[in-house]
């Protein structure tokens, strides 16, 4: 189990590293007085720039990109030295703000973000095999 909850970690980390990378760019871009489309931005319901951009991107003024980074990282390194207890504590802990930023981007922004997608869907098979596990 340990490999995969490795993996879905790891996938964790480059995704929220790549919304912190499309965030700083974008604020970037904003300072210089342009633009900056990111590859994720697909069309006006499809897009990750609105959900980086939305009140709801931030907690206690840290971009929820940077919390998803710690996040993985502690899953990774749970994961790696076997400690199942707290990662599974983590891992529920961490379903909270998935399922919450699930339904602020679908019925309050109706937007539909792919980076956000993917991370949910890690966050709950991450929950998924700790769970099975436990059976």
């Amino acid at each position: 189990m340990a490999p995969y909850l490795e993996l879905l970690a790891l996938s964790g980390v480059s995704l929220s590293g790549y919304a912190c990378l499309v965030t700083r760019r974008m604020a970037f871009a904003a300072s210089m007085g342009k633009a900056y489309r990111p590859s994720c931005d697909l069309a006006a319901n499809v897009s990750c720039s609105r959900a980086f951009t939305s009140p709801h991107a931030s907690i206690f003024g840290i971009p929820n990109c940077a919390v998803g980074v710690a996040y993985y990282l502690a899953v990774l390194g749970l994961a790696h030295l076997g400690l199942g207890t707290p990662l599974l504590a983590l891992a529920g802990v961490g379903l909270i703000p998935t399922l919450y930023l699930a339904y602020i981007s679908s019925f309050r922004l109706k937007n539909f973000c792919l980076v956000c997608g993917a991370i949910y869907i890690i966050n709950v098979a991450i929950a998924a095999l700790l769970l099975r596990g436990l059976s």
